[in-house]
C-alpha cells in the first residue's frame, strides 16, 4: 500500500515522500544521510463518521451521540438570541 511517510536524518532534516508501507529509510534529499521513518503527525480520528456506522462501538456511538446534543444546545440557544439557527442549521 502506498502513501506518504515521513522521514528523517541523524542531521534532523525531514522530509515527506510518496513510498510503499513497507519502505523504513531513504536517503535524505538535504544532506544524503540515510533517513528512517518517523510519525511526526499524530492520526486524528474521526469520531463522526465512526460513530455513523452500523456496527459502532459504544465510544464512538456516544461521542456521535453527544457531538448531536451539543449542536442541538448551539442551535436552540441561537434560536432564542437571535431567531435563527446560526450557520449550518440541522447538522
Amino acid at each position: 500500500m502506498l502513501g506518504t511517510f515521513s522521514f528523517k536524518c541523524s542531521n534532523g532534516h525531514y522530509h515527506d515522500e510518496f513510498v510503499h508501507r513497507d519502505v523504513e529509510s531513504r536517503d535524505c534529499p538535504h544532506c544524503g544521510e540515510q533517513a528512517t521513518k518517523v510519525i511526526r503527525y499524530a492520526p486524528k480520528l474521526d469520531y463522526l463518521g465512526m460513530g455513523a456506522q452500523k456496527h459502532a462501538g459504544p465510544e464512538f456511538a456516544d461521542r456521535f451521540d453527544k457531538m448531536h446534543r451539543d449542536r442541538k444546545a448551539y442551535e436552540e440557544k441561537n434560536y432564542e438570541n437571535h431567531g435563527d439557527y446560526g450557520p449550518a442549521a440541522g447538522s
